[in-house]
């Protein structure tokens, strides 16, 4: 019996090869190994001939019953004719009897291409995902990635989401100083600074309609939860305080105009609705006007300019509405090392609410590292934000409008090489420092970020 199987084999081998022959036209009887056998189903992929391969594919299954490679060679011959639910499961099959990473990687990819050939994008990304996760060389993972971005390029819908955690040791953004003095009078704040840790997710969809080979629709939704937790001191220090104080929900919608230029530009035009909870309660409702415009000024060098108006109408106090219109403009430039990026802008609000109304002006200037060092690609930002209110916090004690200037700096250091699935932890810190003409506004925190994000 263990002589008769060769046997068995080499014919069935045989008979296929052919039948295959029989295809292309010159049928002639040639005995085949598995190795040959495989090697010739290859070859009728690479020159257009599905149907062969597929017949080879079928005669090495018979030789070698759950052969990886021979599955794998029928889910591409079945894609190759159109038939994508039999060659996903050629793919699964060879994808559950794969021993090494290599034939998973390949299972991986030649699931995605069934799933992509078959109009299933999303599931499309998802291996390839997991091909990049599991690929035994660089270069099989640029290939997966390679692949990815292009089927995401094709896929009409996106969807991100973030996940972090905060550590702060100034929640709720309370005044550095006990009290401050003014005009004899000793005021205090309402609030000493509270620490814990601040947590959150969000998620952002879009789906894009093309109107034209320049021009599309973008119809976007979003979503944002943020919770908190006091810590055991911030509870000594204001015992009525609750982690519900500082939930914060949002849920918005968005329709964007897109439209780019053949000299290198992009326009955009684009209109928010949001609506905003605190508490679990509702707290305002946002609407927005949106406008961009950017484009190259010469290769590597990029200016962009942007302009917003909001409305926001707060749930719970009438006629005390929020108008907002903020403008800016940002310069950007590509180097070898990295990115370096200069951000200006202007904001004036205009309110009838006490201490809300004002006129902020604002910089900030940041560089990303392009390649890793040690395995981390840094980012690294300085900002300041110049902020004049129009009304005086104590109009009974002073006529002294209150004036605010805020430092701030953060680095944020992304782990490529600790991926999982394309997604690696991204660290973070920020120090913040206010400074106010009224020693009760003064804070100054420290915040850690800990997130996840896709790195291709």
């Amino acid at each position: 019996m263990r002589m008769l199987l060769p046997l068995l084999r080499r014919l069935a081998l045989t008979c296929a090869f052919v039948a295959a022959s029989t295809q292309i036209s010159f049928a002639q009887e040639v005995r085949l190994s598995l190795d040959e056998a495989r090697a010739a189903a290859a070859k009728m992929l690479q020159i257009g001939e599905p149907e062969a391969a597929l017949i080879l594919a079928e005669g090495v299954l018979l030789g070698a019953p759950g052969d990886v490679q021979g599955l794998l060679l029928k889910a591409r011959a079945l894609q190759e004719l159109g038939k994508h639910q039999d060659a996903r499961r050629s793919a699964k099959l060879a994808w559950r009897t794969s021993e090494t990473e290599r034939d998973k990687f390949f299972a991986a990819m030649v699931q995605a291409g069934t799933s992509a050939s078959n109009g299933q994008k999303g599931v499309a990304q998802y291996w390839l995902r997991r091909a990049a996760h599991i690929a035994p060389e660089d270069q099989m993972r640029g290939a997966a990635v390679h692949d990815l971005r292009r089927v995401r390029r094709a896929t009409p819908w996106r969807l991100n989401l973030a996940l972090t955690f905060e550590p702060s040791d100034n929640l709720n953004g309370g005044a550095k100083n006990e009290s401050t003095d003014i005009n004899g009078i000793t005021v205090f704040p309402g609030t000493r600074p509270l620490s814990g840790l601040r947590y959150g997710l969000k998620a952002d969809f879009s789906y894009r309609v093309p109107l034209s080979r320049t021009s599309r629709l973008k119809f976007g939704a979003d979503i944002e939860v943020t919770r908190a937790e006091l810590s055991d001191d911030a509870r000594k220090i204001d015992p009525n305080a609750e982690n519900n104080d500082y939930r914060e929900d949002s849920f918005g919608v968005s329709l964007d105009y897109e439209a780019r230029g053949k000299t290198g530009w992009l326009a955009t035009a684009g209109v928010d609705l949001k609506h905003n909870m605190r508490r679990g309660e509702g707290f305002s409702n946002v609407a927005a006007l949106r406008l961009f415009y950017g484009r190259m000024l010469a290769p590597g060098l990029t200016m962009s300019t942007r302009a917003e108006w909001r409305h926001e109408t707060l749930v719970q106090a009438k006629d005390r509405d929020l108008h907002t219109s903020e403008f800016g403009v940002a310069i950007g430039k590509q180097f070898n090392s990295g990115r370096l990026r200069f951000d200006t802008w202007f904001s004036d609000t205009n309110s009838d609410l006490y201490m809300v109304a004002n006129e902020t002006k604002g910089a900030r200037l940041s560089f990303s590292k392009a390649r890793p060092i040690k395995g981390m690609l840094p980012r690294v930002a300085l900002s300041y934000r110049d902020i004049d209110y129009d009304n005086a916090p104590f109009s009974f004690l002073t006529d002294m409008t209150r004036h605010d200037q805020e430092w701030s700096a953060s680095i944020d250091v992304l782990l490529p090489k600790v991926d999982f699935y394309g997604f690696a932890p991204e660290i973070g810190l920020t120090y913040r420092d206010r400074g106010s003409n009224y020693g009760i506004y003064e804070t100054e925190s420290t915040d850690l970020r800990l997130g996840i994000k896709s790195v291709f």
